[in-house]
């Protein structure tokens, strides 16, 4: 967790001296966010520009200011983005030992739209937003990998997946391009990559 004016109020709020900033500099405001669920996923900046306190820019700069002053080693993890990160090593493992156990195979002729599109082991393709380069005989699709993303778990992409192929039917998994960072909430690549931090990113089917 990166402090500053455009972290979450939420995740802001988990933390006792950032919290007592956001008193200190937004009096009041607290109570009024409160009323409002949908407040705690707007980031402090959006918070002042939406309610048009007076001398919002002037505001936002002193409180960034001093909310960088909380970017210490201890406040690097929220006890939210620990518990994610228990979580998420819990993925992972169940992921290398279920990898382990894969035996099958599946062969295709022909491309089916509208069905799923199984790789040569016979599990879904995690290639979304992808690209396909050829060389030497060979087809290579990367793309995001989403098969932890359900929209409520707080995974976004489980890392980069390449496939390769020579027929653009059968494709074969490769592994991780760029795997997912588990336990670094501060990563550009985080997580699995969550919306809201590293490359919305890049932590299905």
């Amino acid at each position: 967790m990166i402090f500053s004016v455009s972290m979450k109020l939420s995740d802001l709020l988990e933390n006792p001296e950032g919290s007592a900033l956001f008193d200190k500099f937004l009096p009041g405001v607290r109570k009024m966010a409160e009323a409002n669920p949908q407040a705690g996923s707007l980031s402090i900046e959006q918070l002042v520009r939406y309610t048009r306190i007076p001398q919002g820019d002037k505001l936002l700069a002193a409180m960034d200011e001093a909310l960088g002053k909380l970017n210490t080693p201890e406040n690097m993890i929220s006890p939210h983005e620990a518990k994610l990160i228990e979580y998420f090593k819990e993925l992972d493992q169940q992921d290398r030992e279920r990898t382990g156990k894969t035996s099958g195979s599946h062969v295709q002729d022909a491309i089916y739209p509208g069905k799923p599109w199984l790789d040569t082991k016979g599990e879904r393709i995690q290639a979304h937003g992808g690209a396909v380069y050829f060389e030497d005989g060979v087809y290579y699709w990367y793309g995001e990998n989403k098969a932890h993303t359900d929209g409520k778990n707080g995974v976004w992409t489980w890392g980069i997946k390449v496939y390769a192929s020579t027929d653009l039917m059968n494709w074969e998994n490769r592994g991780f391009l760029i795997p997912p960072v588990l336990d670094d909430p501060n990563s550009p690549l985080d997580q699995a990559i969550r919306p809201g931090g590293g490359l919305h990113c890049l932590a299905g089917g």
